[in-house]
Order: structure tokens, then C-alpha cells, then sequence
């Protein structure tokens, strides 16, 4: 047997306000995402060798948006980066080198070991 279709609209929103407003706006939007092809993405890492140092970059490379840019209510989550390919070449436009410190962590607490004593 064949799942049900979606809820879709019957006819236009005018006129609605409000929560009837937004109901209709999901409803519609829903809707037309069923209709719409998947996103297509891919989880990727970027390694990029500039004068002898390795640099690298992980992320979410997002090929289609798709039904992602009908239905504003779901989102990719994760860093995203640029599209890039195997074997790309690519020229810098800006090179930043920022001075910085790092520092300890505050010392534990009794109670805060004694919970990482229990995980």
C-alpha cells in the first residue's frame, strides 16, 4: 500500500492572519518540499599545503539546496564550507596570522571530579 499524501492546500491563503496565517505558510511550504528534489551535501575535510604548512578545514559542503530552500523550517546544521574538489587548485585572497595565548583550565572542584569519577 502506498503511504498517504501529504497535507496540502486546497486554495489560496488570502485573507488568513495570524496563527491561521503561519499554519497556511507550513502547510504550503511542507507541501511543496514533498514535491521538491532532495538537498545533496557532503561532509568533507579540506587539506590545503601553502609554502610547506598543512592547513586544513572540515565541513558541510552543500551541492543542492533543493526542497531546503522551500522549507525554511529545516536546516543543515554544521559548519559550512565552499565546494571545492579533488586536486583544485586555488589562489589565497588574504593570509591572516593572528598572535594568541592559550591558558589552563580552572583547577576541579571536589564536586566535579567525583561526577567525572562517576561517567
Amino acid at each position: 500500500p502506498q503511504p498517504p499524501p501529504p497535507i496540502h492546500p486546497v486554495k489560496a491563503g488570502d485573507g488568513l492572519g495570524g496563527d491561521e496565517a503561519r499554519l497556511y505558510e507550513y502547510v504550503a511550504r511542507r507541501f511543496l518540499a514533498c514535491c521538491s528534489r532532495d538537498a545533496l551535501g557532503h561532509e568533507t575535510t579540506v587539506k590545503l599545503d601553502l609554502a610547506g604548512e598543512v592547513f586544513s578545514a572540515s565541513g558541510l559542503m552543500i551541492l543542492e539546496y533543493n526542497y531546503l530552500e522551500v522549507y525554511t523550517y529545516d536546516k543543515w546544521t554544521g559548519r559550512k564550507i565552499p565546494a571545492y574538489y579533488e586536486g583544485e587548485q586555488l589562489e589565497p585572497t588574504a593570509l591572516h596570522l593572528r598572535e594568541g595565548r592559550t591558558s589552563a583550565p580552572d583547577p576541579l572542584t571536589e564536586p566535579d571530579l567525583i561526577s567525572l569519577m562517576d561517567e
